[in-house]
């Protein structure tokens, strides 16, 4: 490598680098993931450590054997977003029981008729608003 590409102010990834191929195999041992996932997440680690070590794309494809598209979606969500993965759009999980207008319907029925215990609330909910809580 020239001195010129290592002084270089590019960004890492544009600069050229030598051609450094390692084993592939050394890099992911067969015992050092599980079969439910980790394999694909280990790909994913190690394309992401290279891609922030300003390795080329192609080289980060054979050295992660992880697959094109993957380093690519990688790459590109790190430069939208600074993270390898989307992020989340919607919230997780259940939906809640109590809808908006329950909740407003059970706060103005303790208003207008006093403070009920917690199994008073659930009753009153299941009679009035036909809503189950467990």
């Amino acid at each position: 490598m020239d001195l010129a590409a290592v002084l270089s102010r590019a960004p890492q990834g544009t600069r050229l680098m030598e051609a450094r191929i390692l084993n592939p195999e050394a890099l992911l041992p067969a015992s050092s993931y599980s079969k439910h996932g980790q394999k694909t997440a280990n790909r994913r680690s190690i394309a992401y450590h290279l891609l922030m070590l300003g390795v080329p794309i192609p080289e980060v494809i054979i050295r992660s054997r992880a697959s094109r598209s993957t380093v690519y979606d990688i790459h590109q969500c790190l430069m939208k977003y600074g993270t390898i993965t989307h992020p989340r759009t919607r919230r997780l999980g259940r939906p809640p029981r109590l809808t908006p207008a329950d909740r407003e319907a059970l706060f103005n029925e303790l208003v207008a008729h006093g403070w009920m215990y917690q199994d008073e609330m659930k009753w009153w909910l299941y009679a009035e608003r036909g809503v189950l809580i467990n």
